[in-house]
């Protein structure tokens, strides 16, 4: 059996590896400046534009977006803030956060963001020895929080036996 879940992904040499990921970041930028006017905003205020990213060093002249900052987005433009990308057409899935640290901020997964999500995870799970016919007793939970869906879809697309038990019954 492979050692690598994405062969030729997890292989790239590291010249090709450097160029997928200043497309990717190109291509990130780009959507939320377009797409977001959360996002805009403090592109505009930290004087960047799409098209000032020319290298993957550029990525320190994206500004940080806190929590902080998402949970007031989301109370001034309920129920879901204005950094959501992805048209409406094409969402999949809500996740909150957990809310451990105040009220839970929304994130909206389109259709491409699951299927991209449970390829990075099932990744995650081959690195750690997870094998087609392996049997995971997932102990994330399965409320609305991202783990536990993502663990059980990228199991489930790797072929593996899934008993869901969450973050409940622990006594079994």
């Amino acid at each position: 059996m492979n050692e690598y879940y994405d062969i030729q992904t997890e292989t790239l040499p590291r010249d090709e590896l450097k160029k997928l990921q200043l497309q990717r970041l190109r291509w990130q930028v780009e959507r939320c400046y377009h797409l977001s006017p959360f996002y805009r905003e403090r592109l505009d205020r930290a004087g960047v534009r799409p098209e000032d990213i020319k290298n993957l060093d550029d990525i320190r002249r994206i500004p940080v977006v806190t929590k902080q900052e998402l949970r007031a987005e989301q109370q001034q433009h309920p129920p879901f803030g204005r950094y959501v990308v992805a048209d409406k057409s094409d969402w999949g899935e809500l996740h909150p956060s957990t809310g451990t640290t105040g009220v839970p901020v929304n994130t909206i997964w389109s259709k491409r963001d699951v299927a991209n999500i449970t390829d990075f995870t099932a990744r995650v799970l081959w690195g750690a020895g997870v094998r087609p016919a392996d049997v995971i007793q997932n102990g994330f939970s399965y409320g609305l929080w991202v783990a536990g869906m993502s663990v059980h879809y990228a199991a489930q697309k790797m072929g593996c036996f899934i008993i869901p038990v969450g973050a409940t019954m622990t006594n079994r």
